[in-house]
């Protein structure tokens, strides 16, 4: 019997085959299968990470879809970013994508889309709700076909990249699905390059393809500080996450690596809309508005950071998990290969990625933390209520609610939200000077004393 709690607010993700199983992929494809169908579908672009699990999966979810009268059109092993190119390339209706992202080996799921637009909220409810009541539609069974897109992918990336100085780069796949294809796509642009862990194998038998996690990259820290590197990189296991890492060894913050794309954006666009999620620091915004752009601070969430940007009409997004969005010179969607390439683009023509971290604002900081939340306590309701209780106890901060609570003085700033995938409230604060951080810091462990959190920050 699948286990509820694989359907999160954007994606399907659980163990395999603990929470579900090859029944359960098959219920699934019948469930997508419909609801595709409903929505005047007839077929639907298949890929998959390089998980162990996956071809069981594809195999099954496949079975579930033709039943349903679709189409299945398998693109093989890829990374994410290849599935949503193939909206573009093929004009690809639905997509389905077999990946746990960054999650342990263990761990599978879906990541869907209809017509270019994330598949989340409530039309993933409805497809859960089809599931669950068997209400399929049974049609005269589809067709499976096989299709490749890997090097139509990497010629269109690699396309209008204008590399000016010969670059080295050290990378690390972490064993995930990028290491298939990393060596091509940057060399392809004239980088000579270093891979670690780079040979496909879905166990992660070295670390977990989780870019931000510092602790996993112990080895290409040490690599870049004995070598004569001017960047590394990191790629979670379905490509489309990036981590940036310094000649240094040090691992740069993804709203700084944001700034630095924002600000070339918005010296060659004037006034171009930034949309960020709401834990990115002042530095960063001050650093859009002194080059001209106008930083809106939105939802985390890729799905939402995407319709925001649609909305707005917005030519770039950054997102601290390290997902980046382009539509400037892109098709909009969150791509770690081709961020990558935007990147080694800028310091190609100009400092290196030291220079122009320096050259943005330094101001004192909590980074990104994580809190358990306490036995009882349900993450909605206790932003909602510490959001309340901030408006209330301080008349002059400046508040933003959309997402958990972000309260802004004028030197300062501080964060506390609920996590969209896990039990747990996530938060940042940042001040000027160290008094003023101090006293964010205060506001927030007095918050958390009082709803019996064990940690403080």
């Amino acid at each position: 019997m699948i286990d509820p709690k694989i359907f999160s607010t954007y994606d399907i993700r659980g163990l395999y085959p603990d929470q579900w199983n090859k029944d359960d992929a098959r219920l699934l494809g019948q469930a997508f299968g419909t609801f595709f169908t409903k929505n005047n579908i007839t077929s639907v672009y298949l890929g998959q990470d390089n998980r162990q699990s996956g071809p069981e999966i594809t195999k099954n979810i496949s079975q579930g879809l033709i039943s349903a009268g679709q189409n299945v059109v398998n693109l093989g092993t890829i990374i994410t970013p290849m599935i949503y190119f193939s909206w573009y390339h093929y004009q690809s209706p639905a997509t389905m994508m077999i990946t746990a992202s960054h999650n342990p080996a263990g761990y599978n799921g879906i990541k869907s889309a209809l017509k270019k637009n994330i598949i989340y909220g409530d039309q993933l409810q409805d497809i859960k709700k089809i599931m669950k009541n068997k209400d399929f539609i049974k049609k005269n069974q589809g067709k499976i076909e096989n299709k490749t897109i890997a090097n139509e992918y990497i010629d269109y990336i690699t396309k209008d990249i204008k590399i000016k100085k010969p670059l080295r780069i050290l990378i690390d796949t972490g064993n995930g699905t990028a290491g298939l294809f990393a060596k091509k796509v940057f060399e392809k642009v004239g980088c000579q390059t270093k891979i670690l862990f780079e040979k496909s194998d879905g166990s992660f038998p070295n670390h977990p393809a989780y870019p931000q996690k510092e602790e996993y990259y112990t080895k290409m820290k040490k690599k870049l500080q004995e070598g004569n590197f001017n960047l590394g990189l990191a790629f979670d296991g379905d490509g489309d996450r990036i981590g940036v890492y310094s000649p240094e060894g040090e691992f740069i913050e993804n709203d700084i690596t944001a700034a630095i794309f924002a600000k070339k954006i918005c010296q060659n666009h004037p006034g171009a809309k930034i949309i960020l999620n709401v834990s990115t620091t002042m530095a960063v915004l001050e650093t859009i508005r002194a080059n001209g752009g106008q930083p809106i601070l939105w939802k985390t969430g890729f799905p939402l950071i995407t319709e925001k940007m649609q909305q707005e009409k917005a030519i770039f997004g950054g997102e601290i998990s390290g997902h980046f969005f382009f539509t400037d010179r892109y098709f909009g969607y969150d791509d770690a290969f081709y961020a990558a390439l935007r990147l080694l683009e800028i310091i190609s023509q100009g400092p290196g990625i030291d220079q122009l971290t320096k050259e943005l604002p330094q101001y004192h900081q909590v980074p990104e933390f994580r809190l358990k939340l306490p036995q009882g306590i349900d993450k909605y309701q206790i932003g909602e209520k510490i959001a309340n209780e901030i408006k209330s106890e301080h008349p002059s901060a400046k508040v933003l609610d959309i997402d958990g609570v972000r309260f802004s003085f004028e030197n300062s700033w501080g964060l506390l939200r609920p996590s969209n995938t896990e039990p747990l409230l996530s938060g940042r604060a940042e001040g000027k000077t160290k008094q003023d951080l101090e006293k964010i810091k205060t506001i927030i462990n007095d918050k958390l004393n009082k709803y019996q959190f064990q940690q403080r920050i």
